[in-house]
């Protein structure tokens, strides 16, 4: 009877335990990666460099997240042989060899207007199905709103992470299929894709937006582009 009663408080005490290493294996591992466009600024990629060395130590910050280090994310980007300007299926890839659960995907992107600040967008993508759980835009960038925009971005990835998973429907933004295109329609594709997938995701604000920033979160839909 005693030998039964110890048992039972070993047994006890170990699924007591499991309870707080289930909670540190509960975080969410985030691959912070960035995408350039062919052409741009090489001043907007100064600015890329400085909001995502930003938005990481935001991110480590969340003791829900953890956060693959940037270096390995390089080393495997060129394991891949992948390019800045990836498709959804090198994403995959990328999100496999990384082990992350999401992938957060920054681009900086100039405006149509020279005079203009550049805006920065960011996606919140699922490693395993490319599925898109939300966007961002942040407007008018520059280095003088980096700090503000890193923090709103850290809010708003920390938001769809602890929206619940719920089944949804997926939908697929197809890519243009155009014979003998000009390569500098390429960003004019590129935003319409982008129109097109922020008007399938329901719009809602999760987190207080910094003025000039929008959000989108998804809601029914499961993306792809």
């Amino acid at each position: 009877m005693l030998r039964m009663l110890l048992i039972f408080v070993a047994l006890g005490s170990a699924m007591l335990l499991p309870k707080g290493v289930a909670a540190a294996a509960a975080k969410t591992t985030i691959a912070l990666t960035t995408t350039r466009i062919a052409g741009a600024d090489p001043a907007n990629h100064n600015l890329t460099d400085s909001l995502v060395a930003l938005l990481e130590l935001q991110l480590l910050a969340d003791d829900s997240l953890s956060v693959v280090e940037r270096q390995q994310i390089e080393l495997a980007m060129q394991e891949l042989a992948l390019s800045r300007t990836r498709s959804a299926d090198e994403s995959l890839q990328l999100g496999k060899l990384v082990t992350a659960d999401l992938l957060v995907m920054l681009e900086l992107r100039p405006s149509d207007k020279k005079t203009d600040k550049p805006s920065a967008l960011l996606r919140v993508v699922e490693a395993k199905t490319a599925a898109i759980r939300g966007i961002t835009v942040a407007t008018d960038v520059e280095e003088a709103s980096l700090e503000e925009i890193a923090e709103q971005f850290a809010r708003y990835v920390s938001s769809v992470v602890r929206e619940p998973n719920t089944p949804t429907i997926t939908v697929a933004v197809a890519p243009f299929e155009s014979v003998g295109r000009f390569d500098r329609l390429r960003p004019l594709e590129l935003g319409i894709r982008d129109l097109v997938t922020a008007r399938l995701l329901a719009f809602r604000s999760p987190v207080a937006p910094r003025k000039g920033t929008r959000n989108w979160a998804t809601y029914g839909y499961a993306l792809y582009a």
